[in-house]
């Protein structure tokens, strides 16, 4: 398939393009925003999970009744100098324009902005945020 530009693709092209599993998406992640350049070479995974907050049975919405998103991200070799923070902002970017190989053009769609809520763990030059 094309690269579509999003403003103008049906849902079922932008959920074949944002969804796919291969070298035409890309990850950028800020800490405290300063963003780790190249984040996709030290992203081993991203696994998000679902969690339904307490509802206390009404049918209103309030923010005791809401879906909140987790993620469990893990890197692997990061540079040493650089500083893990207690937030971080993940965004999905996907090539939209590849006709300059050296520099192609991607469109970042943001997943949100996540507190770190437990201490990295470190294990065997991988290091795990959640």
């Amino acid at each position: 398939m094309a690269y579509t530009n999003f403003t103008n693709c049906t849902q079922e092209q932008y959920e074949e393009i944002i969804y796919s599993q291969n070298d035409t998406n890309r990850i950028r992640l800020w800490f405290n925003n300063v963003e780790l350049v190249d984040a996709d070479e030290y992203c081993e995974s991203l696994t998000g999970t679902n969690r339904m907050l307490p509802n206390d049975g009404s049918k209103r919405f309030t923010l005791e009744n809401f879906v909140a998103k987790e993620y469990d991200l893990t890197l692997r070799d990061i540079p040493s100098n650089f500083t893990i923070a207690d937030q971080v902002k993940i965004s999905i970017g996907t090539i939209v324009d590849d006709t300059d190989e050296d520099n192609p053009v991607y469109e970042d769609v943001p997943i949100g902005i996540f507190n770190i809520q437990n201490e990295p763990i470190s294990d065997n030059g991988r290091l795990t945020l959640n």
